[in-house]
């Protein structure tokens, strides 16, 4: 039988733990990548759902700290003629910001930074780095749009540090700009000027510097009144998200909500009390997260039964119909939503559900058009697999087998949401409001 396949152990030595002298960078799935690993076409309706709440966050907007060295380094470039719009701009911008992500891989530094381990291998077997030590040819200088530019240009504009082009600084920002840039009596500014001319930093300078302007640095009595600002100002411009700034969600209350299915679903109610003006919205990120977690169930079934018809068949029973039936109560809901966003009319077919068949007939002709229309291959098609290894039997096997002990259809719906949630930048927003209060 196929399910022996659940009791599998993992590999011997399997090892899961990090390696104490490594650092990681943020990482996320984006751009054409992202593209290629949205398989059903969530991520349209998911982004627009995350705006409804944050719209100023991203994936990777993890670190205010960030904001603070667009702002200076746009400052830094303005003053020696270099403005966005200009050829050279992210290249010059990189330039002045590697001296801050070199900060990170001191063994002082706490925190990482997004191409850490590019700054790592600028150090490898150095004690000290001068801008012109740098190749021209340099993975440093490849990707410039990954990076603090790429990733934090849209979201400064959101909160009112860049204009809306953002092409330059707005007041707040050139507040910030010098706000951040001093901390504790030593200058970041001051270090971009030594840089840019080209002195060498020796790991003693960047030990000193790294414990006050790294990213996980606690921010200045300055620049935490600017955040305040920026902060206030914001739910100035869009009142009905104030509720979720005047009380974040708290690192202690988010953990309790993660901890299971019961108390992911218990979380929503009360949120919703919390957050009486946006309850509109927290039932349309629950029924979404129901929503999406019982078509992406489906659809591993169905890939997993085909890339395992040798073995025998997947189990089927009335669980199968339940969740099916669930499917079309679900897409109503979420479909009477106001905006609600879809894929390619995926969840609005899925209302029309007769049982299981016709369910997985429907995820799987959208997997196929959706994979196709951004020239990708798909999954499977016409009962035959096209990629491997998308899916482990394993893992769907615990959950299936889980979803079978709920009692009843509503435990059913909290597990599969639970068991597929996503980032709703509620620990984001909790981090900047932080950051705010230092």
């Amino acid at each position: 039988m196929l399910f022996h396949h659940f009791q599998a152990a993992l590999p011997p030595g399997f090892d899961f733990s990090y390696r104490s002298l490594m650092k990681f960078s943020e990482y996320v799935i984006l751009g054409r990548q992202g593209l290629l690993m949205d398989p059903l076409g969530f991520l349209s309706p998911y982004t627009a759902l995350q705006d409804k709440l944050f719209k100023q966050f991203t994936v990777l907007s993890n670190q205010p700290a960030y904001h603070g060295v667009l702002a200076l380094i746009y400052t830094f470039l303005a003053e020696r003629g270099i403005a966005p719009g200009q050829k050279d701009f992210a290249l010059q911008f990189r330039r002045a910001e590697i001296l801050w992500g070199l900060l990170h891989t001191v063994e002082s530094a706490s925190s990482t930074v997004l191409n850490i381990t590019k700054y790592t291998a600028l150090m490898r077997e150095r004690d000290s780095l001068a801008l012109g030590d740098i190749r021209n040819n340099d993975r440093i200088y490849a990707s410039l749009g990954y990076g603090t530019l790429g990733h934090y240009s849209s979201p400064s504009s959101t909160w009112g540090i860049l204009d809306k082009a953002g092409k330059q600084l707005t007041a707040r920002g050139s507040e910030l700009a010098s706000a951040f840039g001093k901390r504790k009596g030593k200058s970041l500014r001051a270090a971009l000027d030594s840089w840019w001319e080209g002195e060498s930093w020796d790991l003693g300078r960047m030990n000193d510097h790294a414990a006050l302007f790294e990213t996980g640095a606690p921010a200045g009595r300055a620049e935490a009144q600017v955040w305040r600002t920026l902060i206030s100002e914001y739910c100035d411009r869009t009142p009905a998200v104030r509720c979720l700034w005047d009380r974040p969600i708290s690192v202690d209350e988010d953990e309790d909500w993660q901890h299971d299915a019961a108390s992911y679903a218990a979380g929503f109610d009360a949120w919703r009390s919390r957050y009486a003006p946006l309850k509109t919205e927290l039932t349309q990120v629950e029924l979404f997260q129901q929503l999406i977690g019982l078509v992406q169930h489906i659809f591993e079934r169905e890939y997993l039964s085909c890339a395992e018809k040798d073995n025998g068949p997947l189990p089927f029973d009335e669980l199968e119909e339940d969740l099916a039936g669930a499917l079309r109560v679900t897409a109503r809901a979420y479909g009477q939503m106001p905006d609600a966003g879809d894929t390619k009319g995926l969840f609005a077919g899925l209302t029309e559900v007769r049982d299981y068949q016709d369910a997985a007939q429907r995820i799987l002709a959208h997997h196929v058009a959706h994979q196709k229309a951004k020239g990708s291959t798909p999954f499977m098609e016409d009962g035959e697999l096209r990629v491997q290894g998308k899916f482990e039997v394993l893992s769907y096997g615990e959950r299936r087998s889980a979803l079978a002990k709920a009692g009843g259809r509503g435990a059913r719906l909290a597990l599969v949401a639970f068991q597929h949630r996503r980032d709703w930048h509620f620990q984001r927003a909790n981090r900047y409001h932080l950051h705010a209060q230092a």
